[in-house]
């Protein structure tokens, strides 16, 4: 089943997404049409991560996130809407 159709042009917010499941989900996202945040407290590796996707085009952004921070999150959510004008969908990822 292709994923395409149903991500294209959706936005995500991705917590823990530096690395591991959260960084590969990322990926699954923008190579399927999605633009992705990056919500991680690793600003080392999701700024990695963003440079590397964002090669091509301006397909993820990082945020540096605590999701255990309600005002983090109010930003989080805010800068996503404000880069990309809607937010669809929310992987929450992180461990805490």
């Amino acid at each position: 089943m292709s994923l395409g159709p149903r991500l294209e042009g959706k936005v995500a917010i991705v917590t823990g997404g530096a690395s591991g499941i959260g960084e590969a989900t990322v990926k699954i996202f923008v190579e399927h049409g999605a633009k992705a945040v990056i919500a991680d407290v690793d600003e080392k590796k999701g700024r990695l991560l963003e440079g590397l996707l964002n090669s091509s085009s301006e397909s993820t952004m990082f945020y540096r996130l605590d999701v255990s921070k309600e005002s983090e999150w109010i930003r989080c959510v805010d800068e996503a809407v404000k880069k990309w004008g809607r937010l669809d969908i929310i992987v929450n990822n992180a461990g805490m």
